[in-house]
């Protein structure tokens, strides 16, 4: 869900009929906080440890370490939204050494400028681990 709104209708509302994941990187850490079970994101392919952390934090109620967490990863969230999401998570993978082919056209892959900018906020996220 694209709509915060309507992602938190249908946890609050629905939530005894359906488990509600959210689909929306850079909803996510609200959408955990909010009750989300889950999230079903591209950009775990590139995150999973971090948001795996975050994920346990928002559960055991430490919305510091969520937010710390989140700190972390949403630069690289940000990035992803910013272009092309399915060519800019493939070019991400590809510029960090976790290839899975370029994006099928009509989808365009990375720029180099767009690969390096990709590079220099994933070297972030490591150095603040």
């Amino acid at each position: 869900m694209t709509d915060f709104h309507q992602l938190t209708r249908a946890i609050h509302d629905f939530g005894d009929v359906f488990t509600t994941l959210c689909g929306w990187d850079t909803m996510l850490l609200a959408a955990l906080v909010e009750g989300a079970a889950g999230c079903i994101l591209g950009a775990t392919n590139l995150l999973a440890r971090p948001l795996v952390a975050l994920y346990h934090a928002v559960q055991a109620g430490d919305l510091a370490a969520a937010r710390e967490q989140w700190a972390r990863v949403y630069p690289v969230m940000r990035f992803l939204l910013s272009g092309g999401y399915v060519g800019g998570l493939k070019g991400a993978l590809d510029a960090v050494g976790e290839s899975v082919g370029a994006p099928r056209p009509p989808v365009s892959g990375l720029t180099p400028d767009r690969r390096n900018e990709i590079i220099e906020i994933y070297k972030a996220l490591k150095a603040s681990a």
